[in-house]
């Protein structure tokens, strides 16, 4: 996979921000699986032909940053990257993200 640019400050700002511990499983979503075709990305190197993973620090084991489709796992809202349409696997906007709710207005 060869990146775009913003695809490479997305996966720069997204390694940077689980190596600092700025990013963890509490925060947002890191995980190996790639929803996208079903891959555990657990063992593969740093760069596949299909997806972009990144070793957890510390740890023997990885986390999936883009998807075989282009999908941006981790929630680039919350590295500095504004992106108000991101929702995550399931359909959940960013929790970065104001709400605006057609009987409320926005909040």
């Amino acid at each position: 996979m060869i990146l775009s640019e913003d695809q490479a400050e997305y996966v720069s700002r997204a390694i940077r921000g689980v190596y600092t511990g700025a990013l963890t499983k509490d925060n947002c979503r890191l995980s190996s699986y790639c929803t996208e075709c079903g891959v555990d990305v657990q063992d593969f190197p740093a760069r596949t032909t299909d997806h972009v993973a990144a070793r957890y620090p510390g740890f023997n084991s990885s986390f999936l940053i883009i998807g075989c489709e282009g999908y941006f796992f981790i929630d680039p809202n919350l590295v500095g990257i504004d992106r108000p349409n991101w929702h995550d696997t399931e359909g959940n906007p960013s929790p970065t993200r104001e709400v605006t709710s057609p009987d409320k207005g926005e909040q």
